[in-house]
């Protein structure tokens, strides 16, 4: 008997909001949520200065959301 998830298949896109969009959809979310979660992600890179997602942190998380 097996437990926890499969594994998500690779990427296919190379650019980010394209990758966020195929994670998104992996699991049959709505549109309308995938363009507000690709949109939030885009206001919190812009936040900070365009930095990439993997280089930020808590400390950047919370300071985008208060």
């Amino acid at each position: 008997m097996k437990t926890g998830t499969p594994p998500l298949p690779a990427l296919k896109s190379v650019k980010l909001p394209a990758q966020l969009r195929e994670r998104i959809r992996y699991p049959h979310t709505s549109l309308r949520t995938e363009d507000t979660y690709v949109r939030r992600a885009h206001a919190f890179i812009h936040f900070h200065g365009l930095r990439h997602p993997p280089t930020l942190g808590g400390v950047e998380v919370e300071a985008f959301l208060s």
